[in-house]
């Protein structure tokens, strides 16, 4: 399957709530079917108007396949890292320690663990070691990777005022990304008193930022007024860009621009064979139990819940739904797989005007080791 990624600069910092109203934590990663909404809420005033998502996207038979946002720096993608048997990593039962505060893998990695090849080597960030940290150790990557990292995080201006590469065992301490907390004030309308209250923001380092890859199925579909699918996608892309992303965005947050950076070819999946998530899924029912059984299957659940906007609507709780997590391993079924869940909210005297869809179309990638 063509795949396009797609890369998000930041023009400042982001807050992506990591539940309901929660204000002060915030993710470093965007889920696929925030995007998803993200996108069908930003299209909505030129189109195609949410009707046409609905239509194509819920219809078994969707123009492409959206997946969750992760961190890149440079050029070097970063992926989550597959639920996987230690014995397929090539390692000991005795090795979990190392993997416990890994949060993503580069490309390079995440290839070698669908291949099945053993990964010890690179654990080893020393001389003559193979791999290489950053993030306080939650990125890792190869030593190759390194030379493709921005500038900034390779090397270090020297005390002439030269550059010179960094070690790499320095490179566990540089950051891609910072969590951080911003102070607020509120101001009590009736009494002018004032409360401060704090909301969780993510900066990204000079060039580096959040990708997604796209599996482009049906790319010259027609979407709405002679738009394909591809342009139509792309142009919802750039006005969510202008709007902004996340929370606070009165306040400047959540702009970015984009750029395309790359094309690839991935293998589909196989039916039958294990396949590793790169966005949420959410079943449909006859899917259920064939894709959760096999000796290579290993996945996470995650609940997801929160706030809906809509126009002439107050804000208000959407139900919750419950999704099979990135990383997890499944066995692939006929494509595409998963569907669109609406998560409008329930009233025993009215009914919400309209559809409330959270995206759980799986985009999944063949795993190339034996099943069990």
């Amino acid at each position: 399957m063509r795949v396009t990624y797609y890369h998000l600069a930041f023009k400042g910092a982001v807050h992506l709530g990591e539940r309901g109203l929660e204000q002060e934590a915030s993710r470093h990663t965007l889920p696929s079917d925030t995007l998803y909404a993200a996108l069908v809420s930003a299209s909505a005033p030129a189109g195609p108007p949410p009707e046409a998502w609905e239509r194509d996207f819920a219809a078994g038979d969707a123009p492409l396949l959206l997946g969750s946002a992760f961190p890149y720096a440079g050029n070097v993608r970063f992926y989550p890292l597959p639920i996987v048997d230690l014995a397929t990593l090539g390692l000991s039962a005795n090795d979990p320690k190392r993997l416990k505060h890994i949060a993503f893998i580069s490309e390079a990695i995440w290839r070698r663990i669908l291949r099945g090849e053993p990964l010890a080597p690179l654990f080893d960030e020393g001389k003559g070691g193979e791999g290489a940290f950053l993030q306080g150790g939650a990125l890792w990557l190869t030593r190759q990777e390194v030379a493709a990292l921005p500038e900034a995080l390779q090397r270090v201006s020297g005390p002439s005022g030269g550059k010179h590469p960094r070690a790499v065992e320095a490179l566990r301490h540089m950051e891609v990304y910072r969590v951080w907390r911003a102070p607020r004030v509120t101001v009590d309308r009736l009494q002018c008193g004032t409360a401060i209250f704090y909301t969780g923001r993510v900066s990204f380092a000079q060039g580096c930022g959040l990708w997604f890859p796209v599996a482009w199925r049906r790319p010259e579909a027609p979407a709405d007024a002679g738009l394909t699918w591809r342009r139509a996608f792309e142009r919802a892309l750039t006005l969510l860009g202008d709007q902004g992303l996340g929370g606070d965005r009165a306040a400047g947050l959540g702009g970015f621009t984009w750029a395309v950076g790359g094309e690839a070819e991935w293998p589909e999946p196989t039916p039958g064979a294990p396949v590793a998530l790169l966005s949420r899924y959410h079943p449909r029912p006859e899917e259920v139990p064939a894709a959760f059984q096999g000796g290579a299957v290993r996945y996470r659940l995650g609940w997801v819940a929160g706030y809906l906007q809509s126009v002439g609507q107050a804000a208000q709780r959407r139900r919750g739904v419950r999704f099979v997590e990135e990383g997890s391993v499944l066995i692939a079924l006929a494509q595409p797989m998963g569907d669109l869940v609406d998560a409008r909210p329930r009233y025993e005297q009215a009914e919400f005007p309209h559809p409330v869809w959270r995206y759980g179309l799986a985009l999944g990638v063949r795993m190339e080791v034996r099943d069990g």
